[in-house]
Order: C-alpha cells, then sequence, then structure tokens
C-alpha cells in the first residue's frame, strides 16, 4: 500500500484531498445530521466545539502529501503497530458437549419450523 501511495502523483493526491474537503464540508441535509454530528462529537465528549467542521477543512487544506505518506506508515508500519487480540472462553467450555441429534429429529424437534410438505400433501397420499 505504501507503494502505492509513492507512485501518486502530486495533482492525484490533491484531488483525493479535494474530494475528502467536499465530503467535510456538506451541509447537513436535515435536523438529525446536525444533531448527531453536534452530540456525538460535541456534547458527548464534553467539548463543545461547534465549528469543528470549519477547523477540520482547513487542517486538511494544509496536509501535504510528504506528511500523509509519513502519517500512514507510521500508522499501519508492522514492526510499530500494536495489536491487541482477546480470546475469551467461559470456564465451562469444552467441559459439556452438546448431544449428537440426527437432522430428521432436529427438524421434529422444531415447533416453530414444521414440515408443510409432510403435513399438506404426505399425509393425503396415505
Amino acid at each position: 500500500m505504501s507503494k502505492n501511495l509513492a507512485d501518486l502523483s502530486d495533482d492525484d493526491f490533491d484531488e483525493i484531498k479535494d474530494s475528502v474537503l467536499t465530503l467535510f464540508e456538506e451541509k447537513d441535509v436535515n435536523l438529525k445530521e446536525e444533531f448527531d454530528r453536534y452530540f456525538y462529537k460535541d456534547l458527548i465528549t464534553h467539548k463543545y466545539v461547534f465549528n469543528r467542521q470549519q477547523l477540520e477543512c482547513e487542517m486538511i487544506k494544509t496536509i501535504t502529501k510528504a506528511e500523509f505518506i509519513d502519517h500512514f506508515s507510521n500508522m499501519f508500519n508492522p514492526e510499530t503497530a500494536r495489536r491487541l487480540d482477546i480470546c475469551y472462553h467461559s470456564s465451562s467450555h469444552g467441559k459439556s458437549k452438546p448431544d449428537s441429534i440426527t437432522v430428521t429429529e432436529f427438524k421434529n424437534a422444531m415447533k416453530y419450523f414444521p414440515d408443510t410438505f409432510k403435513e399438506n400433501f404426505a399425509s393425503k397420499l396415505k
């Protein structure tokens, strides 16, 4: 991926940056979008930066291609990236195994999904 970024021309980078700016500068279509923007980014976090959208747009305009590549390589470099994988098993995991039943027994036990073919047609053929 970093090779693709290095091969990216300055014009292409500016075009991508302009498209991101277009998304950020979009006006809210309805009150719900405006509420979501202010509520989740400002009110819940107690930041109260109500001109955040303008500040972010101004910051995006100042980003250079070299800064972006440097940030990308620091963020996604396998040697420096941190990752935590957690696999949780309950204390009863593996102790009790379910009884094995056949598919037919399973279907018969399912009262919500009866075999409608059997009910409607097979019983009439007898």
